[in-house]
């Protein structure tokens, strides 16, 4: 690269004339030492810089710049070397003014000072570009991520979620949900009177179901989320009259490795004594009636392979 040649090539003539035991000329200290600084910057500037004109027939302006500003300090120091030996030669009375000298070197060394500050002002420009890039992947990331956690009960995301899981056939019927309070519906749906298993929409992404109220685990409903991981349900005011063992399935979700059961109805809780726990299981947190008995389900917990936390609480 020509540009990080001649700021070599600077720095080399300036460090002959400061270690020269007996240097033409005289190099002011404060000078040199801005200058030495302007030029290792723009040399490490250069080692990483990629010129948009490197598969061009175009030389780089940027570069045109630094090697032009760059020779224009070289021929300031070596002008006045030459006139200086020159005199000498004569062996004449004749004297350069070294203020005229330090003036023009002073001049060009502020001309590379504009260049590197544009290239500081440039470089900024770029790493805040890469900063917001890598937000804005960021926030694409946490809205995909976000996509899969979805809390029941709001009614944007219902319709949002009707909208891409009938998508517009109105054959489709949607099994409510009630939770959160009772202030919204989830979307599992299923087309009627009946359902084969190529008709079942089954929402693979969904890997988070939170604030559910008396949900019926049953086949059709796990096929419809066959990679759920975190559960979170409640049970209340249900009863045996109805015949409908709302955990029956439960076993069968593959991929849950969190539970949490909140279960203030009774006969629910005679069905949690029946029902097998998911072997995948890692977390679990009942919430049970005061006169549950422990007994029979404290034997299931214990048969599961990868559980690591369990948290068992007695409610009024």
């Amino acid at each position: 690269m020509a540009a990080y040649a001649a700021l070599v090539s600077l720095l080399r003539i300036i460090d002959d004339i400061e270690t020269h035991p007996s240097p033409p000329i005289s190099l002011d200290n404060q000078q040199v030492q801005f200058l030495t600084h302007i030029v290792t910057f723009l040399q490490e500037f250069l080692e990483s810089y990629k010129s948009p004109y490197e598969y061009s027939d175009e030389a780089d302006p940027l570069e045109i710049r630094i090697i032009d500003a760059t020779q224009l300090v070289e021929d300031v120091v070596e002008s006045y070397i030459i006139d200086t030996i020159q005199i000498s030669a004569a062996a004449t009375d004749e004297q350069i003014s070294c203020i005229h000298f330090y003036q023009d070197l002073q001049n060009v060394i502020e001309n590379m000072d504009l260049i590197k500050k544009e290239v500081t002002a440039m470089t900024m420009e770029k790493e805040e570009h890469k900063r917001k890039v890598a937000s804005d992947d960021a926030g694409l990331r946490s809205s995909s991520t976000n996509k899969k956690h979805l809390m029941i009960g709001f009614d944007d995301v219902l319709l949002q979620l009707l909208d891409r899981l009938t998508d517009g056939n109105t054959n489709h019927q949607i099994i409510p949900i009630v939770g959160m309070g009772g202030i919204g519906k989830t979307t599992l749906a299923k087309d009627p009177p009946s359902v084969d298993d190529d008709d079942i929409i089954i929402m693979e992404n969904l890997e988070v179901l939170d604030g559910v109220l008396n949900l019926n685990v049953s086949e059709d409903v796990v096929k419809r989320i066959p990679n759920i991981k975190e559960l979170n349900m409640r049970y209340s005011g249900l009863s045996s009259a109805d015949g409908v063992n709302y955990l029956s399935r439960l076993e069968c979700l593959s991929k849950l490795e969190s539970l949490e059961l909140y279960i203030k109805s009774p006969d629910i809780g005679k069905y949690l004594q029946k029902t097998n726990l998911p072997p995948s299981l890692k977390m679990l947190i009942l919430r049970l009636q005061g006169d549950f008995e422990l007994e029979h389900i404290l034997v299931k917990i214990g048969s599961l392979p990868l559980l690591e936390k369990l948290e068992l609480y007695r409610c009024g």
